[in-house]
């Protein structure tokens, strides 16, 4: 397992099952048949980049995914596949993260929140039933029926900020 600077063990990729694969590629080309398009390999090579990563992604990282094992599909190809992707459900925009740049996630998973950390950009998953609950009460009080919502927490390790004090305490550059 790969650690963050700060120590921290990185978040595991999420295992996709052969069924899971199977079932975006028939979702793709239902989608895709239902709109008068093609179903195309290097649409289908962008969608097995980001399966098989198994994390979130910004547009950069799939691009640099799909030219690490296919050189000849172009980033255009991939943006658009990217896309298409999130048209046919099987793609969402998960949030910005604090480089500006659109973070992707795989579409249909349990709702979960994020936890971005500001120093290396790793994104960590959770889901909390009072705070759930809370958004509920909230929106009733202020008249709405929630419809949706997405919550990314930004922050810094405890960790890696209480090694950043001691190297300042003790003079060391950080």
């Amino acid at each position: 397992m790969s650690r963050l600077k700060c120590g921290r063990s990185a978040p595991a990729p999420r295992p996709i099952s052969t069924a899971e694969i199977d079932a975006c590629r028939e979702r793709l080309s239902a989608y895709l048949a239902l709109h008068s398009l093609r179903f195309t390999e290097p649409r289908w090579k962008v969608a097995q980049a980001i399966l098989s990563a198994g994390r979130h992604l910004d547009s950069s990282e799939i691009v640099s995914r799909v030219h690490a094992v296919n050189p000849g599909v172009g980033a255009a190809t991939v943006y658009r596949a990217i896309k298409l992707l999130c048209d046919a459900g099987i793609l969402e925009e998960s949030h910005q993260g604090f480089s500006g740049r659109t973070v992707y996630e795989l579409a249909g998973d349990e709702h979960h929140d994020h936890i971005l950390c500001t120093d290396c950009g790793a994104v960590f998953e959770f889901h909390d039933e009072t705070l759930e609950s809370a958004q509920e009460r909230i929106s009733r009080r202020e008249g709405f029926a929630l419809a949706g919502h997405r919550h990314v927490l930004m922050g810094r390790c405890e960790k890696l900020s209480s090694a950043r004090r001691i190297r300042k305490i003790s003079g060391e550059a950080s």
